[in-house]
């Protein structure tokens, strides 16, 4: 499961690339905008500058910005920014390695098999899925043509309580 960091994390980095192109943002503008705690905003901020995918510019007209196009920023590189790693198992992982208590043989382990498929999986989806892959896309206004018809009856129709609606003639 992913942490509410990480989903501050997209939302935030998704509210940035809508406006790529217009100026920095102010971190209480994706705040409000986006329903985040603006401390923890700002948290969040700092690890994504870290993590290379956002600058900031101080002082007047200052703000935040993507450090790359939304087209090249993976959820998988967000994630690995804010929570560093996405492993379901302590014994999965590379970073922060725990065996296991109730685990007598790794190698013949098929909890951690099935887990390290499902990683591989997630992880192959994760970096493949951008930024800009997932931002809304604009909606379009309905045409008439392209609008269904609603057809209205030619005829009175009355209802009759014992039966079906039934045209009168």
């Amino acid at each position: 499961m992913f942490t509410h960091r990480a989903k501050y994390a997209i939302k935030a980095l998704v509210h940035l690339a809508r406006r790529v192109g217009q100026g920095p943002v102010h971190a209480q503008t994706i705040a409000d905008d986006e329903q985040i705690p603006e401390r923890f905003l700002e948290l969040i901020l700092v690890q994504l500058r870290i993590g290379g995918l956002v600058r900031s510019r101080a002082g007047r007209g200052g703000g935040h910005f993507l450090e790359g196009s939304p087209e090249d920023i993976s959820l998988l590189s967000v994630i690995r920014a804010i929570d560093e790693q996405i492993d379901p198992l302590p014994c999965l992982s590379t970073t922060a390695y725990v065996r296991c208590r109730d685990c007598d043989d790794e190698a013949t382990c098929t909890t951690r098999h099935l887990f390290i498929k499902i990683q591989e999986q997630q992880s192959a989806l994760l970096s493949h899925v951008t930024l800009a892959s997932v931002m809304p896309k604009p909606r379009m206004a309905a045409t008439p043509a392209a609008s269904p018809k609603l057809r209205t009856p030619t005829h009175p129709v009355l209802v009759n309580a014992n039966s079906q609606h039934s045209p009168t003639t």
